[in-house]
């Protein structure tokens, strides 16, 4: 036991294990949430690079102004108004630029791809420019395989991830190590987009797996137990508590290249990277996509 001891306490996890978005970004982009915001409810967060960009930037601004207006008089009386709302201005811009939700990133780049979508709406309703056709699906076959509208072929899967809230320092390690091989093996052809749908839990099978286990039982107190475990899923949990269900879309030029991607999955579902990796039907499929894809 002492030794067990002794080589967790050797393993040593980032302590910003779970904070990363993605695998290949650097130490500079991990978002580190701001605690006394979050605590009156407003959830911004801030970079290493945003924080010495910022920094760079507000003493440029305080150097370039002051440089102007102290080196001449008369601009000082007649220019330091403007000047001041100018820089005012620049700092409000800086700070949208600074401070990023991290869902979905700062105020600067939402409001920049807002002005993006809405130039290119317009031009679409003009009939100067076509829409982007390569984002929307034309059907789905019944085996689940999704053609979109420029030739492309797609799977979607329900993904059950194996991290647990209470795993050891050395279980994390191995997953980590898991995911950079996934992300570094896996098809560079194959585009592969993360959906997380929020619905209400299905507990069917957690109750019939308690009606069998009552039907095997003969022990009044285990059979007491498992009619409230049944009693509970039944009216308290099934279809009444939210649960969040991940899907990953794959999508590919080549069926053989989906193909692939779809071996990679399940090669890594059976080494414990996910717990499970379910194809999804084409009903589903067609629900969770109809708002998404522009699929009617």
């Amino acid at each position: 036991m002492d030794e067990v001891n002794e080589r967790e306490e050797e393993i040593r996890i980032g302590k910003n294990y779970g904070i990363k978005a993605n695998l290949r970004q650097g130490t500079n982009d991990i978002i580190y949430p701001i605690e006394f915001l979050r605590k009156m409810g407003i959830f911004l967060a801030i970079t290493i690079r945003r924080i010495i960009t910022a920094i760079l930037i507000i003493f440029l601004i305080f150097v370039g102004v002051s440089l102007l207006l102290t080196t001449d008089g008369l601009r000082l009386r007649f220019l330091w108004l403007p000047m001041t709302l100018l820089s005012i201005g620049l700092l409000l811009l800086l700070a949208q630029y600074s401070f990023i939700n991290p869902s979905y990133g700062s105020f600067l780049s939402i409001g920049k791809s807002l002005d993006r979508q809405m130039k290119e709406r317009r031009l679409v309703l003009k009939g100067k420019q076509q829409r982007d056709r390569a984002s929307i699906v034309r059907t789905i076959e019944d085996d689940g395989t999704i053609i979109f509208e420029d030739g492309s072929l797609g799977k979607m899967l329900k993904i059950d991830g194996s991290t647990s809230l209470v795993a050891f320092p050395s279980e994390i390690r191995d997953q980590e190590r898991r995911a950079i091989r996934y992300h570094n093996t896996r098809e560079r052809t194959t585009t592969e987009i993360e959906i997380t749908s929020s619905q209400k839990q299905n507990a069917e099978k957690q109750i019939k797996r308690v009606q069998h286990l009552k039907r095997i039982n003969k022990n009044p107190a285990i059979l007491k137990m498992l009619e409230q475990e049944e009693n509970l899923l039944a009216t308290r949990i099934n279809g009444k508590k939210s649960t969040v269900i991940q899907y990953k879309l794959l999508i590919d030029k080549k069926k053989k290249g989906l193909n692939l991607a779809l071996e990679h999955l399940y090669r890594y579902e059976a080494e414990g990277y996910y717990y499970s990796v379910i194809e999804v039907e084409k009903d589903e499929a067609e629900e969770i996509l109809r708002d998404i894809f522009f699929l009617k």
